[in-house]
């Protein structure tokens, strides 16, 4: 049978009785359990209720007030427990307990038993004030005319969610509940009002709860839960503590606020899954619910916490963790507007109207609406439903500190609306967005664009003459220009081009992935093989003719092992490599790429036309840079080798803090600084414009050292080769432009610009969101190769030429040769091959006007058909005064010891001492000798020191052949 517990505690902690019985009769009361379960309990909340009883007398000492902790049971009992329970409490209390005439207030912290409790103070036309949970439905003053709440908690979580998803056009999402039996009971309730609002929002939800509690059923239930949610979204909700996180690991997770209750959301916790946590948060968004302002907390907070803190230090309430303060300070709050509002209705003595208010709990509550108090812990404003106005943060991992730090600030206005607030850009994997709600080749990767029957279709025509079927193996990621989510229109529109000029052949175009996930070029470089294996051996058609053309990172020369040994005809557009040249390696390569088929070439040719043969390379990349950079430092070190120049290189690897990062390109510039004057850096504007701030620190800026930059092509992602940031290093900087080079490797003399608009257009259409502008140049190249492909299919699918055309196309090593020594036009322009399918490049290189303050071409360097140079000054060089680059090393050496640089009395010294060391050096030799065959005869000999004859005499013995060797007589 339900025992009812009521505690009525009179001149003791909880406070008493006071006053004039017969005036006001105020009767307080909280129902609530004993138990550890959640901190909405008893144990943890008791603190506040004794000095928010204590706070409110001290404002009302003339009224009689009584407070009665409500318990079903003193022994320890559970959030669930008390939701089945609260209702027959409450009516025990309220038809055996209460006091005829009194002014009853239930005053509690709540766990999932608010909209119970509220059902009965409705009925009963009671004030109602909840301190720590909260519901939707105290916004509506019809359903809830007499609940008001001081919770910092949202009184629609839904709301909150909501609004982070459609900031990011996330609509397909998956929820996962995902507690111990003992968790902490406020992840129930906040998945079931989350599911519950986001399906009446129009969301795509599915959820799950997860009910194994056995460390394997565990494991088992989670990856089916995984395996489920990898078909159908990408978008996750984790409900339940950072222990439950750890294991499920993804997405976007939930923090009541920091307690030790719901775990330490950190990826450290000095075990064998370390590094494989601290990985995977970075695809972690933690929603922590209750954010503080530090403003809005007062001094006298810090006080209230030691106070609670004694108090429970002297309670005989079990506690398993620490006080959770920011729960005490609602409570505690509650009790003091309560008192503030008391404290206004009585003043002058009992009054018909004041006791009509105070008898009528819609009326009651009404006196709370748009109010601000002022309270120990801060003010408490609520708006016209005596709801509180929240605010909540969202974090993200920072992958250099290994914290989750705050990116942005949801403040809930008064129409239950949130005001966000952005403290920094999104950071994703590299970049500054968060993904797509669907993968761009869909949740399974079947997306029709990613299939063989993708969204280009095939064309109508004589499937039986010819079947085409070309493959683009790339990536999804932001990391580099090459990467499908800035080259998808050139493929949108490549694709169309070449089916307008061949309608009568069957074309299928598919776009071939490792994941449908983001990820980079190096993963790319890695994977590119299984991807084409997995292609070829199990979706390539029986007798298609397959073409491979992609734009190429890093992965180039893996694809053409297998091209080669496949015999396919292969086209990357925008990376190449030396290896293109020689068609025994590359019988199948061709390209319309504009970078040099071998950077090494150029970078030869500029530094051979100054005489320089001793340089500096210098990688000097962030984490994520550009990883063309790395390819171009790669191949120009490795042939300038081979081309016999003196290098030395570094790779810049300190990525943080700052200071490290200083220090060691300071490290660089002063070993650099004894070796050589022609420094190569291989590095975005940005990081150059630090180089030279360290170089112009260490003196090391002037007319004998030549700084030679790289620029791929003009293009954001690789930063604006200026002087000017408009910053307190521009004149430092300014000066040192004066001993840069800047060698641009693309330069475009002539382009059409028709396509761009409809790339654009393209772009703005996609799913897959981009960091910067479109890379035009790069478009160019890749639209052009499906145009060169179609014309040369065009005029081997001719009808006169049937079989002759279907054995060079079967044939990639004959299908490529259709494309050498050829020039095709196409909407961008000409492009031209030489015999062995690479194309012509140029590149430019510019150099600091002083007058204008702008890097300006002075040199062009066209490529010619052997792959040698041919450079066209369009001004003289201009170096500080004079009309001619610095020579390889200075007048006086590197190191400025050189001879003839030193005084004449200090060139005598030299030779006196070089002579005088030579002369000690014989000396010491002979002495040595000398001694080291005195030591030998003496360890041979016991009689060494007699001395013999010089040469031997033969024995009388003509017919011996024996020599005898004679000693003298002693004397």
């Amino acid at each position: 049978m339900l025992r009812l517990i009521m505690f009525l505690l009179l001149f003791d902690g909880f406070g008493g009785i006071s006053g004039d019985l017969d005036r006001y009769d105020i009767e307080i009361v909280t129902p609530t359990y004993f138990g550890v379960d959640a901190l909405f309990a008893l144990n943890y909340e008791e603190p506040a209720y004794i000095t928010g009883i204590r706070a409110l007398r001290d404002d009302n000492p003339g009224l009689q007030v009584t407070y009665q902790v409500l318990s079903t049971t003193n022994a320890t009992s559970t959030c669930v427990m008390m939701k089945t329970d609260v209702q027959d409490l409450l009516a025990l209390w309220y038809y055996r307990h209460k006091r005829k005439d009194s002014i009853p207030v239930f005053l509690m912290s709540g766990c999932l038993e608010v909209e119970y409790i509220h059902q009965l103070a409705k009925a009963w036309n009671i004030l109602m004030i909840t301190t720590g949970n909260a519901d939707v439905t105290s916004q509506d003053k019809v359903n809830a005319p007499t609940w008001i709440t001081t919770t910092l908690y949202p009184s629609n979580y839904g709301q909150l969610y909501r609004g982070f998803l459609e900031r990011n056009n996330w609509t397909t999402v998956a929820s996962v509940l995902d507690l111990d039996t003992n968790g902490p009971a406020g992840y129930i309730s906040t998945s079931l009002l989350v599911n519950k609002r986001l399906r009446e929002y129009g969301f795509t939800l599915a959820s799950w709860t997860r009910t194994s509690q056995e460390p394997d059923a565990i494991v088992a239930e989670l990856d089916a839960i995984l395996l489920t949610i990898r078909e159908i979204s990408r978008v996750v909700l984790h409900f339940g503590a950072a222990p439950q996180l750890r294991r499920f690991l993804v997405y976007i997770a939930l923090w009541p606020f920091p307690h030790t209750n719901f775990g330490r959301f950190r990826w450290q916790e000095f075990d064998e899954n370390d590094v494989t946590v601290r990985a995977a948060y970075q695809s972690v968004i933690l929603l922590q619910i209750i954010y503080v302002d530090q403003g809005l907390q007062t001094r006298r907070a810090t006080t209230m916490d030691e106070t609670w803190t004694a108090i429970a230090r002297n309670s005989s309430l079990l506690k398993l963790t620490e006080l959770p303060f920011a729960y005490l300070e609602q409570t505690h709050g509650a009790f003091q507007m309560l008192g503030q509002v008391l404290s206004n209705l009585t003043k002058g003595g009992p009054n018909e109207s004041s006791r009509s208010i105070l008898n009528s709990g819609r009326n009651f509550a009404a006196q709370f609406f748009s109010r601000t108090f002022l309270t120990d812990n801060g003010p408490i404003t609520l708006n016209a439903a005596g709801v509180r106005a929240t605010t909540s943060a969202f974090k993200q991992f920072n992958n250099k500190t290994g914290e989750l730090e705050i990116s942005v600030i949801a403040r809930e206005q008064g129409d239950y609306s949130y005001e966000w607030h952005t403290l920094r850009s999104p950071s994703w994997y590299g970049g500054n967005y968060f993904p797509p709600n669907e993968p761009f080749c869909g949740f399974t990767g079947q997306a029709k664009i990613c299939r063989s029957d993708g969204i280009f279709g095939f064309s109508s025509g004589d499937i039986d003459s010819y079947d085409i079927e070309i493959v683009t193996p790339t990536y999804i990621g932001v990391d580099s220009l090459f990467a499908l989510n800035y080259q998808e229109p050139a493929y949108v529109t490549g694709i169309s081009a070449l089916k307008k000029q061949n309608p009568r052949l069957s074309v299928t175009y598919q776009i071939l992935t490792s994941t449908n996930a983001t990820t980079d070029c190096v993963i790319m470089k890695n994977n590119v093989q299984d991807v084409l294996a997995r292609w070829y051996y199990r979706e390539k058609r029986k007798d298609s003719v397959p073409v491979i053309l992609m734009s190429a990172c890093l992965e180039v020369e893996f694809a053409n092992q297998l091209a080669k040994a496949w015999n396919i005809l292969m086209i990357p557009t925008v990376n190449t490599d030396a290896t293109i040249r020689d068609k025994v390696k590359a019988p199948t390569w061709i390209t319309t790429t504009l970078y040099p088929s071998n950077y090494g070439d150029l970078y030869r040719g500029f530094l051979a036309r100054n005489n320089w043969t001793t340089v500096a390379s210098v990688l000097n990349l962030e984490t994520n840079g550009p990883p063309v950079y790395t390819n171009i430092a790669y191949i120009v070190n490795r042939r300038l080798r081979e081309y016999g120049f003196n290098l030395t290189s570094w790779t810049r690897e300190t990525q943080e803090p700052a200071s490290a990062v200083i220090a060691e390109i300071d490290a660089i510039l002063l070993t650099i600084r004894d070796i050589c004057r022609v420094i190569l850096h291989y590095g975005p504007a940005y990081l150059l414009r630090q180089f030279l701030i360290r170089a112009s620190r260490n003196n090391m800026i002037n007319e004998n050292y030549v700084y030679i930059a790289a620029r791929p092509f003009a293009h954001t992602l690789f930063g604006r080769f200026r002087w000017q940031e408009f910053d307190q290093d521009d004149e430092t900087v300014r000066e040192a432009y004066k001993s840069v080079i800047l060698l641009q490797i693309i330069y475009v003399e002539e382009q059409r610009e028709t396509m761009d608009g409809v790339w654009s257009e393209i772009g703005r259409n996609s799913s897959l969101r981009k960091l910067r502008e479109l890379p035009f140049v790069y478009l160019t190249q890749t639209h052009g190769a499906f145009q060169m492909l179609g014309q040369v299919l065009a005029n081997l699918t001719k009808s006169d030429a049937l079989n002759k055309s279907r054995s060079i196309l079967n044939n990639g090593r004959d299908f490529a040769a259709q494309f050498f020594s050829r020039t095709f036009a196409t909407d961008n322009g000409d492009i031209t091959l030489n015999g062995a399918g690479v194309r012509a490049t140029t590149s430019a290189v510019k150099q600091f006007n002083n007058n204008t303050g702008e890097l300006e071409i002075f040199l062009i360097a066209r490529e010619q058909s052997d792959y040698s140079y041919e450079w066209h000054a369009l001004q003289p060089a201009s170096w500080y005064g004079e009309n001619h680059f610095p020579p390889n090393e200075p007048f006086c050496g590197f190191a400025g010891q050189a001879d003839v640089c030193l005084p004449d009395g200090s060139r005598w010294a030299s030779t006196i001492t070089i002579i005088c060391s030579v002369f000690l050096i014989v000396f010491c030799a002979l002495l040595g000798g000398f001694f080291f065959v005195r030591a030998h005869m003496a360890k041979n000999s016991t009689d060494w020191w007699i001395i013999t004859d010089l040469f031997p005499l033969r024995s009388s013995d003509e017919n011996s052949s024996l020599l005898v060797v004679t000693k003298p007589e002693l004397l």
